[in-house]
């Protein structure tokens, strides 16, 4: 795995979550929002703005990770579904967003 020591989370995340845990590779972080149980994947990944950057066990272990948040979320918040999206066009910082949908889809 690619993670770097030098990884810094950006100002925008930062402000805007909790810190829970480094998984293998990804900064796991909870967002301040008390409407949802939203979490938010960070590669710790010099560099990366799209999945296509990291090397292929890299993107591999982003997926294992996310499918791992999604599963536990939905055993601890009974959701119906789970939504969970890439997002960058905000930051240039890749993340995953892990939501648990409690109401119809």
């Amino acid at each position: 795995m690619s993670t770097t020591e030098s990884f810094k989370l950006h100002e925008m995340l930062e402000a805007d979550t909790v810190f829970i845990k480094d998984l293998p590779l990804c900064r796991l972080v909870l967002m301040n929002n008390a409407n949802h149980p939203w979490c938010i994947l960070i590669p710790r990944v010099e560099d990366v703005v799209d999945i296509y950057q990291m090397d292929w066990q890299d993107q591999q272990q982003f997926l294992n990770e996310s499918s791992m948040l999604s599963e536990v979320m939905m055993q601890l918040f009974g959701g119906k579904k789970m939504n969970g999206r890439c997002t960058w066009q905000y930051l240039p910082q890749l993340h995953v967003h892990n939501c648990s949908i409690r109401a119809g889809y």
